[in-house]
């Protein structure tokens, strides 16, 4: 009996001992949540918001995390001091926005920027490839699909956003085949003069009805090399706006290609 009540004494004063080394960790994170593989902390979420609320001088809302592609799995804290979540904004309504950082480092990335011009750039680049290719063409750009950052200041224009360069990749689909380097040529000479700083490349198929209903960026994959008929791109990287591109040495076209 003796022996029972020591053993018992033990076990009760190591789970005190456990909770004393484990409540502090705990605590460290700030309450962390864990949803899906990723920590995002309470703190870290108000830290993350209460810069853009100042750095915007306007009102954001925690929305979800961002489940990070490199998993944790560590609720002591590992990645307690980073933040990969999405929030809202008034000013934006409909709008996810991207927020990624660490709150030790005082700042904050987030594509504020991008989806405040997300639908008049899109209009933008739409008009200068329908001008072009036809009413047929269809464009996509990283920006407008996924989560790419390009914060400016918060007095930035729809043409500093333009030339920011934060569009990266801008795609035209098209059915207009007679002169596609040509054609491609005046498209880069259109989007450099209306001041959009961009990696323009255009994809060619025999008929519109093969892209129709492309969505985002599943042009590189839902269809075979056989209903392709090339592809226009750059063969450097350079900016357009910069004055040292040179379409006749800095652009290619691709007959095959995966």
């Amino acid at each position: 009996m003796r022996k029972k009540a020591n053993n018992n004494r033990r076990l009760g004063a190591g789970l005190m001992l456990a909770a004393v080394i484990f409540a502090p960790l705990l605590l460290m994170t700030g309450c962390a949540k864990l949803t899906g593989n990723y920590v995002n902390s309470n703190k870290n979420i108000k830290a993350a918001i209460k810069y853009l609320n100042e750095r915007y001088d306007t009102e954001f809302d925690y929305l979800e995390d961002k489940p990070y592609a490199v998993g944790s799995g560590n609720v002591f804290g590992a990645h307690g001091n980073s933040v990969h979540m999405y929030v809202t904004c008034k000013d934006l309504p409909g709008k996810k926005i991207l927020v990624v950082g660490e709150e030790g480092s005082g700042t904050f990335s987030c594509n504020y920027t991008a989806m405040k011009y997300e639908d008049e750039a899109y209009a933008v680049l739409d008009g200068i490839a329908k001008s072009v290719y036809g009413d047929s063409a269809k464009v996509f750009w990283e920006g407008h699909n996924g989560d790419r950052l390009g914060d400016l200041e918060k007095d930035a224009a729809l043409d500093d956003f333009l030339r920011s360069g934060h569009l990266d990749f801008i795609t035209v689909l098209t059915d207009k085949n007679d002169d596609m380097m040509g054609d491609y040529r005046r498209f880069i000479n259109a989007l450099i003069e209306r001041g959009v700083e961009c990696v323009p490349e255009t994809y060619h198929y025999s008929e519109a009805a093969l892209y129709a209903d492309t969505d985002k960026l599943a042009y590189r994959t839902d269809l075979t090399n056989e209903q392709k008929i090339g592809r226009c791109m750059t063969s450097v990287v350079k900016d357009l706006l910069g004055g040292d591109f040179n379409f006749d040495t800095d652009t290619q076209f691709q007959e095959t290609f995966l």
